[in-house]
């Protein structure tokens, strides 16, 4: 059985993955949320592991995010299927193409 190729073997590294970008146009959004809806749903509380406590989050709808979004956990991003959790001192940015980056702290306070 022939191992998976490597597409940092043939294209030059990760995250460079051959192929057209996609072209959203003006105006494309997620259409989960209504237009013009406001990201930060509001706070609940949850636990963290970091603290080792329960603690207030912030609570965000993913499909409201906009590319250029900045988030700072501790933070909950919300969608139908799934919940992305950006820690304490961690954040996340929503790049051109609608995909939630995460930034993990690195350190003693990570």
């Amino acid at each position: 059985m022939r191992p998976p190729a490597n597409l940092a073997d043939k294209h030059g590294g990760p995250g460079e993955i051959p192929g057209p970008t996609p072209q959203m146009g003006d105006g494309y959004q997620l259409d989960q949320s209504a237009p013009g809806g406001e990201a930060l749903k509001g706070t609940r509380t949850a636990f963290d592991p970091s603290a080792g406590s329960i603690i207030e989050w912030d609570v965000y709808d993913r499909y409201a995010l906009k590319p250029g979004d900045r988030l700072t956990g501790p933070a909950l991003v919300e969608e139908t299927e799934s919940t992305c959790v950006i820690g304490a001192g961690d954040s996340a940015l929503v790049d051109d193409r609608y995909n939630l980056i995460a930034e993990i702290a690195e350190g003693e306070d990570a």
